[in-house]
């Protein structure tokens, strides 16, 4: 998974999720359409750590 992430912070810009309790935090839609994924990137540790992530499932 963690593999998977940091291609995806190499190639596609994400979002900052607004609010209250979610400053900092990041979101990314995929890999799949109906997966999202929170995660926040640590700059002085050059480190991403998954928050959550949530699926929608039929």
């Amino acid at each position: 998974m963690r593999q998977m992430v940091m291609q995806f912070l190499d190639h596609v810009k994400l979002s900052c999720v607004g609010g209250h309790g979610w400053r900092g935090f990041r979101f990314l839609l995929g890999p799949w359409r109906w997966m999202l994924i929170v995660y926040v990137f640590i700059e002085d540790d050059d480190r991403v750590v998954v928050v959550t992530m949530a699926a929608r499932c039929t």
